[in-house]
């Protein structure tokens, strides 16, 4: 008797970096809002989407959109990867 396995798996590629932002994320970002916040709403995504994909409690996350408390760089890449970006793109 023999047995077959096969495996599936999906890995997700974030957009590469390239010097420019979306336009949309330049106009919120000009309007006023962090890169985190003009990210999130470039994907459409609430706040408690993105704190839940980072897995970082939701007033920790709205903190560090808002500049109350800057991320570490480790929470600086979970958000990115929540928003399906480099962490590089989140750096003002």
């Amino acid at each position: 008797m023999s047995l077959k396995f096969s495996f599936e798996f999906t890995i997700k590629i974030p957009i590469p970096f390239e010097n420019t932002l979306p336009a949309e994320v330049e106009k919120y970002y000009d309007e006023g809002f962090s890169l985190i916040a003009a990210w999130r709403r470039y994907r459409g995504l609430s706040q408690v989407e993105v704190a839940i994909r980072a897995g970082k409690p939701w007033p920790t996350y709205s903190n560090n959109e808002r500049g109350i408390h800057k991320p570490s760089e480790l929470n600086l890449q979970k958000i990115a990867n929540a928003l399906e970006i480099w962490a590089s793109q989140l750096i003002e």
